[in-house]
C-alpha cells in the first residue's frame, strides 16, 4: 500500500515540537497498511532502534546531533483480503492496488515458498484451489510456517527478542496469531542461482514527494534454521530500489537474521500435529527482528513516483534457508540540518561561530554526497578569518568542499558523507556584523535537500555609554560653575570629567564625553562646585537622574549617585545622567486656556486676571494677581529660607460672565521629577500645599465661551444734554453684513433692541433715526461688555462682538436752547419790552423741518426767562429779528444793539445771523431799543426833539432857582 508520512516533510522544528504527532501518524500508516488489530497499533508505531534486540521504541525528535526516527513513505503488511485460507504471493493485491511477483523458485507454493498465511490458518488449500506446502514433510513446513507468521506478529506487536536461544521470547497472543506473513520454507531443492528475487512489487509504489529526498527500505524477517548446516545456508536478504528498470541496493550489508544484532530469539506455541521437533532443524527457537537497510539513495520526485521495491536472497540452497518476511516499508531517511550561533550574542564587530550540524536518522544508514548552501541574513557576513572547520568528511563520490569567503554573505558545502552507523557531523564558520540587530538564520536561508533547520538567532548588540551632564535652573551667583565626573563604583579617580562655563541656564553645553561602559557594572556619578565659584553647593538643591532614553534607571538627591548599566541589547544603552541644580526657589506658573462655545479649539486666554497668594515663602512679584498677555500665562517665583521650608499657594482666577468655568488643576513637579496633581472645581481655585524648593508648579484654568449676544440701548442723559424728548422717539439699529444675523432694531428698551443674538465676529453698523429736528447726537456710539469693559466702535460706527460677549451700545441725543430777550432803555407806558415780538428763524435743513420760534419780548431776569427760552438745533444757523407786537403801533424807537450774554456781561453782536450753541448749552440774546430823540426825525410821526430839549432846559433853570431860595431861607432861620 501507499502511505506518506507527514513527519518526513516537516521542518526539524515542527518535528521536535510534535513528537507525539509523529508517532501517531506512524501508527496510522502502519495500521492502514497492515490492518493489524487495535492492540497491536502501539507496537507498530515504534521506530527501529539501533544495536538492540528486537524493535526499539520511537526516538523522540531531539536537538542537533541527536538522531530522529525516519519517516515512513510506503508499507505493506500483507493483510488485505486475508481470511482463514492461505494465499499465493502472485495473486495477492495490496489495499492500494500494487501486486507482487517473484522468481519461480520463490513462487513454488507446494514447496511452501511465497505462501501468505497466519498462525490461525484452517486449510492448506489456497485461494486458487491449489494445495500449498505439500512437498516432503508437509507437516513440518506447514506448522513452522504458521509459527513464523506468529513470531513476526510478536515483532509487530513490539516484543523484544531474547538474547538466549534456550530461553526465547514467547509473547504469542491472539493478535500476533492473526498476523499474516510471506513464508519461504524451501523444503525441497534449491534455486541453483544466487540473488534470486524473493519479492518484487509489480509497477510503481505510487509514493510522492515535493523535493529530492534520501530513501531506504525496511523489512521484518524471521529465520528458522540458524544452527543447521552451521548456518551456511541461512538467508542473506538484499533490499533494492528499482527506478527505470535499474535496481540499486540500499543494503550494502545483507540482512541475515541469524547473526544480525538487531534480531532476538523467539518461539511460538507448537500447533497440533507439529511433532516432537516442531522447529525441525531450528532447535528450540528462531531469530527475528525488524531490519532497516544500512544504505540509502537519493530519489527525485519523478524517480520516487516510478520506484518499486525488490527483495533478493543471495543463498541458493534449500537446506537451512527457511525464513518468512513481513512489513516491507519504504522510509524517508533524509538527515536533518541544524544551525546554531556560539556565542548567541556578540557586540558589534565581535565574532560568533556558526555551526551546521548534519544529523542522521535513527536507522543510521549511510548517506553520501550531502550538500547545502546557507545565505546569511543581510548585515551578517563571514568574518575576516573564516576559520572553516568541523567533523564532516567525504569517503566516496564528490570531494568535501567548504566555501566561505571573508566578508562573504554565504557558506556553501559539498560532498558530505555519513558512514553507516554515524550519528552526525558538523561544519563551522566564523561570522560577524558591524550593525547592531537580531539576525535570524532559518529554513528560508538554506538551499538543501536535508530536513530544514530551526531558526538560529544571533543578537549583535551596540555598545553602552554613560554621559554626565548638568541642568542649571538658575545660578545663585553669576560666577558659579559645576564640575561633573564619572567613576567606577569602587574607583577613586574620574574616568571622564567636564566643567560648565558661562551664565546660561538649562542643560549646559559642557558634558562628559560618552564613556563606553560594561553591561551589568555599576558606576558612580558626582558633581562639585568649580574652583572660582562664589557659592557653595549647599546654596543649591541637587537632584540627579540616570535614564536610557525614556527609561529611568536610577535617581536621587545629593552630589553623588550610582547607575547600573543594563544588560547588553541590540540598541545598546545610551545612558544620560543629569544633575539638576536650583537655588532655594520654586516657580509658579498659572495659565489660562479658552475653549470655543463647542468646547474645542483651546487657545491661550489674554486679559484674564489670575492669582497666586503664597504663605511660607516670599513671592516675586509681590502682587497676588496678574493679568495675562497673549501668552495666556503669568508667573511668580517663591524664595525659601532653607531647603526644608515649605509653602502653600492659593491659586484663583477672576471669572468673566462671558465664559463658563470648565476646570482647573495644578501639577507639582519636584526637583527629583516626582509629580502630583491638585484639582479644583471652581474659578475660585484653591490651595496647593507642600511646595518645596526646586518645585515647579504649573496651574491651568480652562474656560469655555458663552453664546454671543448684542444689546443696543439709547441713553439720553439730562445731566449732560438739554431736551425733553422721550428716548423712544428714536429707532435704533445694528445692521450686519450679508450672511450675518439681522441684529437688533427698535426703540430703546424694546425687546427688538434688547439682547438680540448676533453673529460673532461680524461688523454691525450702528444707527439711530427719527426724533425731533432740534436734537442731534451728543456723542458717538459707546459700547461696553457685560463686565463693563469698553468695546471698540470704529470711525464708521461699526462694532464687532467677540465670542461669548454680551455687548450694550448707547448713544446720547441732545438739543440746545436759545433765550431771546428785549431791553428798552427808557420804558414808558406803551413803550416796554412786551411791545416787541422776538423771532429766531432757522436756516433750511435737509431731511428735517425746523420751524421759526417767536417769543413776546421780556427784560432779563436773574430768576430766569423760561417763557423766552426754546429748543434749537445745536450748531445750526438761525437769524434773529424783532417786530412790534402791535402791527398798528406808531411808537417811534430805535435799535441800540443786539447783544449776547457772556459770563454775566452783555456783549454786542455784529450780525443777526447766529449759530446755535452746542448740545446742552443755552445762548441768551437781547435786542436793545430806545426812543428816538426829538431833534431827530422820528421813525414814525410825533413832536420834534428840539421842543423836548428847550423844555428840559427851562425846567433845569427853574429847579436851580428854587434850590437857591430854599438855602437862603434856612440860613436866616439859623442866624447865619
Amino acid at each position: 500500500m501507499r502511505c506518506v508520512d507527514g513527519a518526513s516533510r516537516w521542518g526539524r522544528k515542527a518535528r521536535r515540537g510534535l513528537a507525539a504527532a509523529v508517532a501517531a501518524m506512524a501508527v496510522g500508516c502502519l495500521v492502514g497498511a497492515l490492518a493489524v488489530p487495535a492492540s497491536a497499533s502501539a507496537a507498530m508505531s515504534a521506530a527501529t532502534g539501533a544495536a538492540t534486540a528486537g524493535v526499539g521504541a520511537v526516538v523522540a525528535p531531539m536537538a542537533a546531533g541527536v538522531v530522529e526516527a525516519p519517516g515512513e513513505v510506503w508499507a505493506e503488511g500483507f493483510e488485505n483480503g486475508q481470511g482463514a485460507a492461505p494465499s499465493q504471493l502472485a495473486t495477492y493485491t495490496s489495499a492500494t492496488g500494487p501486486t507482487y511477483t517473484a522468481d519461480s523458485y520463490w513462487r513454488d507454493y507446494a514447496n511452501c515458498n511465497g505462501v501468505i498465511l497466519n498462525y490461525n490458518i484452517a486449510t492448506w488449500v489456497s485461494t486458487g484451489n491449489s494445495a500449498v506446502c505439500t512437498v516432503e514433510i508437509s507437516a513440518v513446513a506447514r506448522r513452522n510456517a504458521q509459527r513464523m507468521a506468529d513470531v513476526l506478529g510478536q515483532v509487530r506487536e513490539g516484543a523484544v527478542g531474547s538474547t538466549s536461544a534456550r530461553r526465547p521470547t514467547n509473547n504469542s497472543s491472539g493478535d500476533s496469531k492473526k498476523n499474516h506473513a510471506v513464508t519461504e520454507w524451501t523444503t525441497d531443492g534449491g534455486t541453483g542461482t544466487a540473488n534470486q528475487v524473493v519479492l518484487r512489487t509489480v509497477g510503481a509504489l505510487g509514493a510522492t514527494a515535493a523535493t529530492n529526498r534520501y530513501y531506504t527500505a525496511s523489512i521484518d524477517a524471521v529465520e528458522a534454521s540458524c544452527s543447521y548446516q552451521g548456518g551456511a545456508n541461512n538467508s542473506r536478504l538484499d533490499l533494492l530500489l528499482s527506478v527505470g528498470g535499474v535496481e540499486t541496493s540500499v543494503a550494502p550489508t545483507l540482512i541475515r537474521a541469524c547473526t544480525d544484532p538487531r534480531a532476538g530469539y523467539f518461539t511460538s506455541p507448537a500447533p497440533a500435529g507439529a511433532g516432537s521437533n516442531p522447529w525441525d532443524n531450528g532447535g528450540t527457537s528462531v531469530r527475528a527482528g525488524r531490519f532497516v537497510a544500512s544504505g540509502s539513495m537519493v530519489l527525485s520526485p519523478a524517480q520516487l513516483a516510478g520506484a518499486s521495491l525488490v527483495v533478493r536472497n543471495q543463498i541458493t540452497a534449500s537446506d537451512g534457508n527457511d525464513f518468512a518476511i513481513d512489513n516491507l516499508r519504504l522510509l524517508d531517511v533524509t538527515p536533518s540540518l541544524d544551525k546554531a550561533f556560539a556565542p548567541a550574542e556578540i557586540s558589534t564587530g565581535g565574532v560568533s561561530t556558526l555551526t551546521f550540524t548534519i544529523t542522521n536518522t535513527s536507522e543510521l544508514a549511510a548517506k553520501t554526497d550531502r550538500s547545502f548552501t546557507d545565505a546569511l541574513p543581510a548585515g551578517l557576513v563571514v568574518a575576516s578569518k573564516p576559520a572553516v572547520r568541523g567533523t564532516c568528511t567525504s569517503t566516496t563520490g564528490t570531494a568535501l568542499s567548504r566555501a566561505a569567503t571573508p566578508a562573504g554573505s554565504s557558506i556553501a558545502v559539498l560532498g558530505i558523507d555519513l558512514a553507516a552507523g554515524a550519528t552526525s557531523c558538523t561544519v563551522t564558520v566564523a561570522v560577524t556584523s558591524t550593525v547592531a540587530g537580531v539576525y535570524s538564520n532559518g529554513a528560508a536561508n538554506v538551499t538543501t535537500i536535508l530536513n530544514a533547520p530551526d531558526t538560529a538567532t544571533l543578537t549583535v548588540t551596540a555598545p553602552s555609554t554613560i554621559t554626565v551632564r548638568k541642568n542649571v535652573m538658575a545660578r545663585v551667583a553669576a560666577s558659579d560653575q559645576f564640575v561633573l565626573g564619572l567613576r567606577t563604583s569602587t574607583g577613586a579617580a574620574d574616568l571622564t570629567t567636564a566643567t560648565t562655563t558661562g551664565s546660561a541656564t538649562g542643560v549646559q553645553a559642557a558634558a562628559t564625553t560618552p564613556y563606553t561602559a560594561t553591561p551589568g557594572q555599576t558606576y558612580t556619578i558626582r558633581e562639585a562646585m568649580g574652583s572660582r565659584s562664589a557659592s557653595a553647593l549647599s546654596a543649591y538643591t541637587s537632584a540627579w537622574q540616570c535614564a536610557n532614553g525614556t527609561e529611568v534607571l536610577s535617581s536621587g538627591t545629593g552630589a553623588t549617585g550610582t547607575v547600573t548599566v543594563p544588560a547588553a541589547s541590540v540598541a545598546g544603552a545610551a545612558i544620560v545622567c543629569t544633575f539638576t541644580n536650583s537655588p532655594l526657589t520654586a516657580t509658579i506658573t498659572v495659565s489660562k486656556q479658552v475653549q470655543d462655545a463647542t468646547g474645542a479649539n483651546p487657545q491661550p486666554g489674554a486679559g484674564w486676571v489670575l492669582g497666586a497668594a503664597a504663605t511660607g515663602a516670599t513671592a516675586t512679584p509681590a502682587a497676588t494677581t496678574q493679568t495675562t498677555t497673549a501668552t495666556g500665562s503669568v508667573g511668580w517665583q517663591l524664595a525659601f529660607a532653607n531647603a526644608s521650608s515649605r509653602a502653600a499657594v492659593v491659586v484663583s482666577e477672576q471669572q468673566k460672565s462671558t465664559h463658563t468655568f470648565v476646570g482647573a488643576q495644578c501639577d507639582v513637579t519636584s526637583i527629583t521629577g516626582a509629580t502630583r496633581t491638585v484639582g479644583f472645581a471652581a474659578a475660585s481655585g484653591g490651595t496647593v500645599p507642600g511646595i518645596a524648593p526646586g518645585d515647579t508648579v504649573t496651574c491651568a484654568f480652562v474656560n469655555r465661551v458663552k453664546v454671543a449676544t448684542l444689546t443696543l440701548t439709547l441713553t439720553l442723559s439730562d445731566t449732560v444734554t438739554f431736551g425733553d424728548a422721550a428716548p423712544t422717539a428714536w429707532t435704533l439699529s445694528a445692521t450686519g453684513p450679508n450672511g450675518a444675523l439681522p441684529g437688533p432694531s427698535g426703540a430703546t428698551g424694546s425687546a427688538a433692541a434688547t439682547a438680540v443674538p448676533v453673529t460673532s465676529g461680524a461688523a454691525y453698523q450702528l444707527n439711530g433715526a427719527g426724533g425731533p429736528g432740534t436734537y442731534v447726537a451728543a456723542s458717538g456710539w459707546a459700547c461696553t461688555d457685560q463686565d463693563g469693559a469698553a468695546v471698540t466702535v470704529d470711525a464708521a460706527s461699526k462694532v464687532v462682538v467677540s465670542p461669548g460677549s454680551q455687548v450694550a451700545c448707547a448713544i446720547a441725543y441732545g438739543t440746545a436752547r436759545l433765550t431771546l430777550l428785549k431791553n428798552v432803555v427808557t420804558p414808558s407806558i406803551g413803550f416796554t419790552a412786551a411791545s416787541w415780538t422776538l423771532v429766531a428763524t432757522p436756516d433750511a435743513l435737509s431731511g428735517a423741518a425746523l420751524t421759526p420760534q417767536s417769543r413776546v419780548g421780556a427784560e432779563f431776569s436773574s430768576a430766569g426767562n423760561a417763557a423766552s427760552t426754546f429748543d434749537v438745533r445745536p450748531g445750526h444757523g438761525y437769524t434773529l429779528s424783532e417786530k412790534l407786537t402791535d402791527a398798528n403801533s406808531v411808537i417811534a424807537y430805535r435799535r441800540v444793539a443786539l447783544q449776547r450774554l457772556e459770563n454775566g456781561a452783555w456783549v454786542d453782536v455784529a450780525a443777526a445771523q447766529i449759530t446755535a450753541p452746542a448740545v446742552g448749552q443755552t445762548a441768551t440774546y437781547r435786542f436793545v431799543n430806545d426812543r428816538i430823540p426829538a431833534v431827530a426825525l422820528p421813525l414814525t410821526g410825533g413832536a420834534s426833539t428840539d421842543g423836548f430839549l428847550l423844555a428840559g432846559s427851562a425846567l433845569l433853570v427853574l429847579t436851580g432857582a428854587l434850590a437857591l431860595w430854599q438855602w437862603r431861607r434856612r440860613t436866616r432861620v439859623h442866624g447865619i
